[in-house]
């Protein structure tokens, strides 16, 4: 007796992911595909990310919007024996492909399943007599839910991060107190990138700069895209890995990835409980004619539709940010923390940290 996978295949691969990997230890696969998913990448995105490269698989591709010729393709290509045991993943598809698929196996003996988009439950059913919801225990790691929607990672800061926590934690905190010399701040970015600083050590105000932050007293390239900017980006990196406790493959700082040929750069980028969560990091958001403002809401919409259907976006800025500029981001599905939560604790929690708590 053998115990087989099937399959439907769409956009949204990581329903499929994760009912494979919880699920575990079959003996074969199907994908019921389509030709456009097929375009895409999509099977191969699932497979890889499920590390089914060894495995035993099989493509069925099918007209989505035809239940006969699904039916009739089924019929002609899925082999089995009477004693096999056979699990559906229904979860994605079309309606015509689920309707299909359900009607074929339902005469044999198998289980169908369903994974509620953004739960951590699966369904059984049918048998509908013997209808169960268990709790989802697999956790995706984020470089696999990446591989999962054919996202390639190039680089990242994470290993390379410029100062420890306690560091970056008494630069927020004298930031908080007093905000960075704009001068100052704008003559090191003017020196943002070069391998040799060009850098006024002998003024007054500098020197009074680098003391107070515990800066050396020489800047090299990577102090100066810390100071210019890159601390924040590290602080809100430490704090979300600490305040959730994930490990290293669950969430990474400044991450480079390429998808369909367009590269792009990710602040912080985590996975919790198999939900993606992107940050974008701000020191500063003036209005909403902001370029940065607006290119930071365009990039994090653009995240929903290419990353998948259950991604959180934020935008954390070092300033109060006014409700109109909230309620512009909340259009996007984007949520703004701001300053007056980032250095309250209960407002912390009700805006941000309520996301994590209660998820089943």
């Amino acid at each position: 007796m053998s115990k087989i996978l099937v399959s439907i295949v769409s956009d949204q691969t990581i329903p499929n992911v994760i009912f494979i990997k919880e699920l575990s230890s079959f003996d074969y696969y199907y994908f019921i595909t389509t030709e456009t998913m097929e375009k895409r990448g999509k099977c191969e995105s699932i497979i890889k990310s499920s590390h089914l490269d060894n495995c035993i698989f099989k493509k069925i591709t099918v007209i989505e919007d035809d239940i006969e010729e699904i039916i009739k393709k089924l019929k002609n290509e899925f082999e089995f024996q009477d004693e096999d045991e056979i699990y559906i993943n229904l979860t994605c598809g079309t309606k015509i492909m689920s309707i299909a698929v359900y009607n074929f196996f339902k005469d044999y003996n198998s289980k169908i399943f369903y994974i509620p988009i953004g739960k951590n439950i699966y369904k059984k059913i049918f048998p509908i007599s013997k209808s169960i919801e268990k709790e989802i225990k697999y956790r995706i790691n984020l470089y696999d839910y990446l591989k999962a929607y054919n996202i390639d990672t190039e680089s990242s800061n994470k290993k390379e991060l410029t100062y420890d926590y306690l560091f970056t934690q008494n630069v927020f905190n004298k930031y908080i107190e007093t905000p960075f010399d704009k001068e100052i701040i704008n003559i090191l970015r003017e020196q943002r990138g070069k391998n040799n600083p060009s850098i006024d050590y002998d003024n007054s105000k500098i020197k009074e700069f680098l003391i107070r932050y515990g800066l050396p007293d020489k800047l090299n390239k990577k102090d100066i895209n810390y100071i210019t900017g890159g601390w924040f980006e590290e602080y809100v990196y430490y704090k979300i890995k600490q305040l959730l406790q994930l490990t290293d493959d669950n969430i990474d700082l400044n991450l480079r990835v390429k998808r369909n040929g367009i590269d792009n750069e990710l602040d912080v980028i985590f996975v919790f409980d198999n939900k993606l969560y992107v940050i974008e990091c701000k020191t500063i958001i003036k209005t909403k004619e902001d370029h940065l403002y607006n290119n930071s809401l365009y990039k994090l919409a653009a995240i929903k539709k290419d990353y998948g259907l259950d991604v959180q976006g934020f935008i954390f800025v070092l300033e109060d940010v006014n409700a109109d500029l909230k309620k512009r981001a909340n259009v996007y599905n984007v949520i703004t923390i701001d300053k007056q939560s980032l250095i309250n604790p209960d407002i912390f929690n009700d805006n941000f940290l309520k996301f994590f708590k209660n998820k089943e």
